[in-house]
């Protein structure tokens, strides 16, 4: 008979620790034990900054925030340069704002240079989905000037 192994599949894993949700500060939203979000609005474009692990954990603290910052007229740029973890739940949150977008014909982009980020959205068919832009700024000036149906990602 071989030893049990420590994490058999079928055992429940434990979830991270977690802690309260902070009080917002103005600008500013703490989630959880690893990803933390600010939020900033750039004339008529929310740039939602995002740093830590954009995971199964963290996207429906942040899907309540961004409910709270965003208004429907205006641009979103996700900027994911310190995200060092995407997962299905996060590129989900990712689809639904870009879903939310195009209804309202707004536009949005998001602002990436990992190489493992931008090869996730290419073998997930979401590459062509956001303008990407390897600055905020480069953001912005996209998401700002182009109409949602001129819109495309850079190479």
């Amino acid at each position: 008979m071989s030893a049990p192994t420590e994490d058999p599949p079928t055992a429940a894993r434990e979830q991270p620790a977690s802690r309260a949700l902070q009080p917002d500060e103005p600008g500013r939203g703490a989630l959880g034990p690893a990803l933390d979000a600010q939020f900033e609005w750039r004339d008529d474009v929310l740039v939602v900054h995002l740093a830590g692990e954009f995971d199964i954990y963290t996207v429906p603290s942040l899907r309540r925030q961004i409910a709270r910052h965003d208004q429907p007229q205006t641009a979103l740029v996700v900027d994911l340069l310190h995200v060092s973890l995407i997962d299905s739940s996060g590129l989900g949150l990712l689809v639904s704002l870009r879903n939310n977008a195009a209804v309202s014909e707004r536009r949005i982009a998001v602002v990436l240079v990992d190489p493992r980020l931008k090869n996730i959205l290419r073998i997930t068919g979401l590459a062509d989905a956001f303008v990407q832009s390897a600055s905020v700024e480069l953001a912005c000036a996209a998401v700002a000037e182009s109409p949602i149906q001129d819109v495309h990602p850079e190479s």
